[in-house]
């Protein structure tokens, strides 16, 4: 039985290139007889965070669907959670 956070900034998290890597990286790679994904985003991300040229994009959840969806084969996703711009 495994739980798997996957907490941050959208980010590149809506490339197919991304996401399809931590299917088979992350959750496949577990081979857990029981899986439950939780997300804790923040749908305002920068792109650069060390920087004093960095710009903020505010992501919609319908932008992460897609890559939700592809994680999510088999009834996988126990909960998702939007944290606050300011964080």
């Amino acid at each position: 039985r495994v739980a798997v956070c996957l907490h941050g900034g959208v980010r590149s998290f809506t490339h197919p290139e991304v996401y399809e890597s931590v299917r088979e990286n992350v959750l496949r790679s577990l081979e857990a007889s029981f899986l439950r994904i939780f997300y804790v985003m923040n749908l305002t991300s920068d792109n650069c965070s060390w920087s004093a040229a960095s710009s903020a994009r505010r992501f919609s959840l319908m932008e992460v669907a897609p890559a939700m969806a592809a994680l999510d084969t088999e009834g996988l996703t126990a909960s998702v959670t939007v944290e606050p711009a300011c964080c």
